[in-house]
């Protein structure tokens, strides 16, 4: 299944095939990884951006690429059950982050489609968690406005919106930000040892090392196979249909839409990773013929997103036993801005800077909001560990062991448990595993 971004203007680059030096590695070039490299790079190190496949070619480059600090429910969320300074500070990084990437396009004269457009957060029966939201974002002091009619093709009883946010093409700005880095491809990482980052046929020595590989691919310290999860969903896009007036997202049982170019991408029907594909992505197809009846298919495809247990990204030190290691993942389906504001917070952890809101994103807080869903991870984490026992070795996943799930939409071997993919014949789509299944 074949996005709407066209990935053929990133130039190849070579594999590694010798032994290196360099300040800082990053791991995975989707835009979290080449984001930080290229900040670092900005303060002066020398940077080495290691890919198991191709620039861009894992979530990244499955995105609907919207830029925007509304995430959902979260400030009502995290005011609630955190506290307001969490709620101001995940507000002010976000927020910071949209102005950030505006800042660099403009800097780098980037030619990305790139345009500055309100966001809606949309209730279709819902409409008192979305005033509870408007006056958490309210008390936190975000300028915000509940309206009653949308430019959706359907009825909603309400919208929350947010004025000044964006949307871009993230291929054509991930090929101007990739072509300033040194990056090796087809160069997967099999293992960390103390400051070495070791691929299959080479090796970097690495004063500091950051994985921004999605979901973490090692496992000890930092035990991040048990504190979140992957989920998929289904995209379509639709042409032939009236353009919306910004980018919107439905809490309570809605989809997920924007333009792009002449055609509106609806996003939906998301599932646990190895559950309900087949049902899903039908049931999509459905909907945007019952949105959309005169609008046709352009291209359908489908991504993946790490869940946190709190729903606040892991940013951070990997571990308080690996001081020089640091870790980029668990966005919850908000990659865009999370990739802008990772790089800002690892960049000023390396170069020593105090940063106002590293405490709120690092992977070692402390609190008791996610603890069901934590325990949920764990659950099915031990279920589908339990159900590998009893399985065929070429149907147990390489990461951990637990059995995989046959997806029928995508013809591919998925796992329920941390969402490791492979194709039908077994070859590996995505990590966290790092091999392919045995035969």
């Amino acid at each position: 299944m074949e996005t709407c971004w066209d990935s053929e203007g990133i130039r190849r680059r070579p594999a590694l095939r010798e032994n290196l030096i360099a300040d800082a590695a990053v791991i995975g070039a989707g835009l979290a990884g080449l984001l930080t490299a290229y900040e670092l790079q900005r303060r002066g190190l020398n940077v080495i951006v290691l890919e198991a496949d191709r620039i861009m070619s894992g979530v990244s480059g499955r995105t609907t690429a919207k830029i925007t600090a509304q995430h959902g429910l979260i400030y009502s969320k995290l005011y609630d059950k955190v506290g307001e300074t969490a709620a101001r500070r995940y507000a002010a990084s976000n927020l910071s982050a949209v102005e950030k990437f505006k800042r660099i396009i403009d800097k780098e004269k980037i030619e990305c489609a790139f345009e500055t457009v309100p966001s809606y957060l949309y209730a279709t029966h819902d409409r008192r968690s979305l005033e509870h939201e408007a006056e958490a974002m309210r008390k936190i002091g975000v300028i915000t406005d509940v309206v009653e009619e949308t430019s959706l093709p359907f009825k909603t009883v309400g919208a929350l919106r947010l004025d000044g946010q964006a949307q871009f093409d993230p291929m054509k700005f991930a090929r101007a930000i990739s072509d300033k880095l040194t990056i090796y491809e087809k160069s997967k990482v099999i293992d960390i040892e103390a400051n070495r980052v070791i691929c299959e046929n080479g090796k970097v020595r690495a004063d500091n090392i950051v994985m921004a590989t999605n979901y973490p691919i090692i496992n000890f310290p930092g035990f991040y196979f048990m504190r979140q999860h992957r989920e998929r969903a289904y995209v379509e896009a639709i042409e032939g249909v009236t353009k919306l007036d910004g980018i919107y997202y439905g809490f309570d049982g809605g989809h997920s839409f924007r333009n792009a170019e002449n055609a509106v991408l609806v996003t939906g029907e998301v599932h646990r990773t190895g559950d309900r594909a087949l049902k899903n992505a039908e049931k999509l197809r459905r909907d945007v013929r019952i949105d959309f009846p005169c609008g046709s298919v352009r291209c359908t495809w489908s991504t993946q997103d790490c869940m946190t247990h709190d729903g606040i990204p892991f940013i951070g030190r990997y571990s308080i036993h690996s001081p020089n290691l640091f870790v980029i993942t668990g966005f919850n389906k908000w990659g865009m801005t999370s990739s802008m504001l990772a790089s800002e917070i690892i960049a000023d952890m390396i170069c020593d800077r105090a940063n106002d809101f590293e405490n709120l994103y690092t992977p070692q807080r402390l609190h008791t909001v996610g603890t069901k869903a934590l325990l949920a991870d764990v659950g099915q984490s031990v279920k589908g560990l339990g159900e590998g026992l009893f399985s065929k070795k070429e149907r147990k996943c390489t990461h951990l062991g637990c059995r995989l799930k046959f997806n029928e939409e995508e013809q591919t071997w998925d796992c329920p448990c941390h969402g490791s993919r492979f194709k039908k014949d077994g070859r590996l789509i995505n990590g966290p595993a790092v091999r392919d299944l045995k035969k």
